[in-house]
């Protein structure tokens, strides 16, 4: 089981409950206080996403009941190597 949090258009994972329970509260604490960069993800080494009250922010859970996992994250491109 997985929880994919989607902001805006990007889409982070969450494996671990805890991990969905501090991202869900400090989401709506930057919502409540104008908005501020939150952690998204399992640990302090994921990315910090700025969550303002206009950020859409969606949270599904999958992979449960024998559903499909969420696809993996498509690698990084680096364009700068193409110049």
């Amino acid at each position: 089981m997985a929880i994919v949090v989607t902001i805006n258009r990007e889409q982070f994972i969450l494996r671990t409950p805890d991990a969905v329970t501090r991202v869900r509260s400090d989401i709506e604490d930057a919502v409540r206080s104008g908005g501020r960069l939150v952690v998204v993800g399992d640990s302090i080494e994921s990315p910090e996403v700025l969550i303002t009250p206009s950020t859409a922010v969606r949270i599904d859970l999958v992979g449960s009941a024998g559903g499909p996992e969420p696809e993996p994250a498509p690698e990084f491109i680096d364009f700068d190597r193409y110049r």
